[in-house]
């Protein structure tokens, strides 16, 4: 197919209607043709039909008949010469038009292929990038050239000339200027000429002919010589254009600078270079960069940083090398922080006040405090060397500086098209900040780490072993930094205000105090579990404990027996053995901490390890275990044992017991032995003659040694009670007998003889002894509080005690109100169960027949009022009774008692309404009482 299928077809025929409309020829003389000039072919008929017109003129002037004589004969052209003449006027000039057409459309169609070919064809595809390239490389050229524009400006403004190059289409009108020039030396004078030749040759084809109309001549030698050009024309035009292709493929293969001539960038280069520089401060956010720096950086390296030198990760996760290195960098701040605190304890306001043991007990507990906290230091060393690291592997200013240029390359992108959207400039230029961010990452963490495993294992690239010469400087530090930290005044402090020594068990005196809010009050528990083996013999656990509060002093006692009994028909009896401690203290905190003094002297008799485990601190402080115990163990002897009534009481109880159901009454006994290491000031004077403060620091395993037993307690207790009904109201009596040895010497008789009158939920008693028991005793009670409480408010009483008086007041006031009588009951017959009554023992007394099938409450919710007749008497030093007090008392028991099954749980909260006592103290006779909580002595 001829390259050309369409450029030379479309000339147009003459139709049918334009030969009518043609002018026909006239008489006239044909004017002459101007060289050059070209007529149209309605100018050139009417030019030939006047010349036509004055040669019939001429013939008819020559004619007969106009008074000449005869016309000669015929001389000159034939019609069909004339003929030729005129056709052959008329090829010139239609053969010179025809040439000029042709020659201008070969022109245009050669240029127009061959855009076409540099734009699209496969062959000329390297030339398309290469003169892309060739472009964007002027426009970055021209940017640089900007002589106002910072290097980052011109970097961003460089990374738009692609773009540019695109959009603006630098490349289609470079390619098109190169297929014109290209084309246009293929077409001369000599193409022309040949389509000039060619269309006369066609027009010649058409031979005269007088006898055809002039213009239908005319009109088919056009014809022809149209049709003879068009065809040499796209020989032409075939040529021409596989001549260009050759060029251009040609020109590919050299260096195409020729070709890059053709690229016009206009000013592109330097309009963006002026764009980018006016969006300078719109681009980026310094607070912005800064926090990527700090939260995408720093921040992330450091601790990794920090992991590689051991802070923040577990002994176990560490190197053995890492290990090391840490242990050394600890002991060097906890060194520094103990010998701080050996210097303060004379300074500090806090301790300086304080007696020697105090002070040694107080820097002993402030050197432990300081072993956990002195790591601070530790980490913040550690912290400020990481640092270190960071300023060398990641430098700020130059790291911001590449986060700032991320974010304006990032954002100039948006903003040279969107001005106006701040939102989206931000949300641009931020992504590029963290995008660079992430890239630095990358590359910055491992060269940090490595610094940082420079200090334990060495250098990796190197093969160095560990800076030494490093570790040494940061042990240095460590102690600087335990030191400005004030490590040792703040653990001062801290243990000071933290009050450590009471801590311990303030929550086990705060019960207490709400147990026995008031002078006269006593609690007590009793927990016991029976577990059958066979036969009615059962293995038996029991738990106790017991408060009491009186003015000024406040009593404990807890024990844990283990033992084994028969129980049936109406009998039970057991042996038990068990482990026994009873303290006298203050108040509730001091008789806790006396009674875990004594477990601590106790537990040194059986482990040694185990007591200072539990009583020292580790070691923490510097002293070993032990003496860190003793230096607590003797600021409790300074704090709870100065007052010489406070004491502890700490061994093995043993006791036989046995009680008996007889129906008309039920009746217990117990015997009672106690062996008891006693610790009060006395005996630990005698034995180490260190007491308290006076403690001699230097020998505190020889104390440990001393008082591995205090002085020799040794009790025989006797108890017996029995309850029976007299003219159908039950009575409680009871009778208790209490000698007490002292390294061997008879030193303490206590009696008491005790009745009550109890009443009970769910029991039948009689009028006037549910009126005594449960109005008069609780409304008595209830009494006893308010005074107690307006006393502990004058007192500023702990809370607890508040607690305690209030709760007691609301038990005596359940009591007191008829309505809780019914749910009293009710809660009473809750658990029920017959009662086994031994008939033998029965039938010693009656001889009425038992009721097998009556029930019994084993939930017993009661309110009793106690009377007692206690008689006390003490040797003195001399071996002589001298201290004696006989008194008689009044108060009130209610108690909680439900049996089920195995498991028996006592609870009994007990209050003094009233005493009168006389007696001999300290070698002086005197009568002291109290009513209702006033007491007086």
């Amino acid at each position: 197919m001829a390259p050309f299928p369409s450029l030379f077809s479309s000339s147009k025929k003459p139709s049918d209607q334009d030969r009518q409309n043609a002018p026909q020829p006239q008489s006239q003389t044909t004017p002459p043709v101007q060289s050059g000039q070209t007529q149209s072919p309605s100018d050139l008929r009417n030019t030939l039909q006047r010349a036509f017109g004055n040669r019939n003129l001429a013939r008819s002037q020559a004619s007969p008949g106009s008074g000449g004589s005869t016309p000669p004969a015929p001389s000159g052209p034939t019609e069909d010469q004339l003929r030729e003449t005129d056709l052959n006027l008329q090829k010139d000039l239609t053969a010179d038009s025809l040439a000029n057409k042709y020659f201008q459309k070969l022109q245009t169609a050669t240029a127009t292929e061959l855009t076409e070919f540099v734009t699209r064809d496969k062959q000329t595809a390297a030339l398309r990038e290469q003169l892309r390239n060739a472009a964007i490389a002027a426009v970055q050229k021209q940017v640089d050239e900007s002589t106002t524009a910072s290097d980052q400006q011109k970097k961003d403004a460089r990374t738009q000339a692609e773009k540019l190059v695109d959009s603006k289409n630098v490349l289609g009108d470079t390619l098109k200027k190169y297929a014109s020039s290209t084309a246009a030396p293929q077409l001369d004078t000599s193409h022309k000429t040949r389509l000039l030749n060619k269309a006369k040759a066609g027009f010649a084809t058409v031979a005269p002919k007088a006898s055809t109309p002039l213009q239908k001549q005319i009109d088919a030698a056009t014809k022809a010589a149209d049709r003879e050009t068009a065809s040499e024309a796209e020989r032409i035009g075939d040529i021409t254009l596989n001549n260009s292709k050759s060029v251009i493929l040609l020109d590919m293969q050299g260096d195409l600078s020729s070709v890059s001539t053709h690229i016009d960038i206009k000013t592109l280069g330097t309009e963006e270079a002026a764009l980018r520089e006016g969006l300078e401060s719109s681009l980026f956010d310094q607070a912005t960069i800064d926090n990527i720096y700090t939260s995408k950086l720093a921040d992330p390296i450091r601790q990794v940083v920090l992991l590689k030198l051991g802070v923040g990760r577990g002994a176990f996760r560490r190197s053995d090398e890492l290990n090391i290195f840490r242990d050394k960098l600890k002991e060097a701040g906890r060194a520094q922080a103990r010998t701080d605190i050996d210097n303060q304890l004379d300074t500090n306001s806090l301790t300086s006040g304080k007696g020697a043991v105090g002070k040694q007990y107080y820097g002993m507990l402030a050197k432990s405090e300081a072993h956990r906290t002195s790591k601070g230091s530790v980490d913040k060393v550690m912290g400020t060397h990481a640092d270190e690291i960071i300023k060398q592997v990641l430098p700020k200013d130059q790291t911001t500086k590449e986060l700032k240029e991320a974010a304006q390359t990032s954002a100039y992108s948006v903003a040279r098209s969107h001005k106006d959207a701040a939102d989206k400039i931000a949300k641009a230029s931020r992504a590029g900040a963290q995008t660079k961010a992430a890239e630095l990452y990358k590359i910055v963490m491992p060269k940090a780490e490595q610094e940082a495993r420079k200090v334990t294992k060495g250098d990796k690239e190197t093969g160095a072993g560990p800076d030494l010469v490093k570790q040494d400087e940061l042990v240095t530090k460590v102690g600087d930094q335990v030191t400005i930290d004030d490590i040792a005044g703040k653990a001062i402090k801290y243990v000071i205000e933290e009050d450590s020594l009471n801590k311990g068990f303030a929550k086990v005196a705060s019960i207490i105090d709400l147990a026995v809010p008031a002078a006269g009050d006593s609690a007590s528990l009793e927990f016991e579990l029976k577990i059958p083996i066979q036969a009615g013999a059962y293995f038996l656990i029991s738990l106790g404990a017991e408060a009491e509060k009186e003015e000024g002093e406040l009593s404990l006692e807890s024990e844990v027996n283990i033992g084994a009994g028969f129980g049936g028909f109406g009998l039970d009896a057991n042996a038990r053995i068990g482990f026994f401690l009873a303290a006298q203290g203050s108040h509730s905190h001091s008789a806790v901490n006396l009674m875990s003094y004594g477990m601590y002297r106790q537990m040194r008799m059986f482990s040694e390890g185990a007591a200072d485990a539990l009583w020292g601190h580790g070691g923490k402080s510097g002293k070993s275990k032990l003496e860190e115990a003793e230096l607590w163990a003797a600021m409790i002897e300074q704090q709870e044992m100065t007052n010489e009534d406070n004491h502890v009481d700490v061994g093995m109880t043993s006791q036989l017991a046995a009680e008996v159901n007889a129906g008309v009454f039920e009746a217990d006994i117990a015997l009672g032995h106690k062996r008891l290491n006693r610790y009060d000031k006395e005996a630990i004077g005698k034995r180490s003659a260190l007491f308290g403060d006076a403690t001699d620091t230097t020998k505190l395993a020889d104390k440990a040694a001393a008082l591995a037993s205090g002085s020799k307690r040794r009790t025989l207790e006797l108890e017996s009670s029995l309850s029976v009904e007299i003219m159908g109201t039950g009575v409680d009596f009871g009778v208790e007998l209490e000698l007490a040895w002292m390294d061997g010497t008879l030193r303490e008789i206590e009696v008491a003889i005790k009745a009550g009158i109890p009443f009970e939920f769910g029991e039948e008693t009689t009028g006037w002894a549910t009126t005594l028991a449960k109005i008069v005793t609780p409304a008595s009670g209830l009494l006893k509080n308010l005074v107690g409480e307006a006393q502990n408010a004058k007192k500023d009483k702990q809370k607890a005690s508040h607690a305690g008086g209030v709760a007691d007041m609301a038990t005596d006031t359940l009591y007191v109100v008829p309505q809780f009588d019914a749910w009293g009951e009710s809660f009473a017959s809750k658990l029920q169960d017959n009662d086994e009554v031994n008939e033998t023992i029965r039938s010693w007394f009656t001889k009425e027949d038992l009721d097998t099938d009556e029930l019994s409450n084993k939930i017993a919710l009661s309110s009793t009022m106690d009377f007692s007749l206690n008689i006390s008497v003490e040797k003195d030093d001399s071996g002589k009774f001298g201290d004696w007090e006989v008194s008689l008392e009044i108060g009130q028991t209610k108690g909680l008692e439900i049996e089920a099954g195995i498991m028996t749980l006592a609870i009994e909260k007990s209050k003094r309404l009233g005493k009168l006592a006389f007696g001999k103290e300290d070698g002086a006779f005197g009568v002291k009482g109290g009513l209702f909580g006033v007491e007086k002595t």
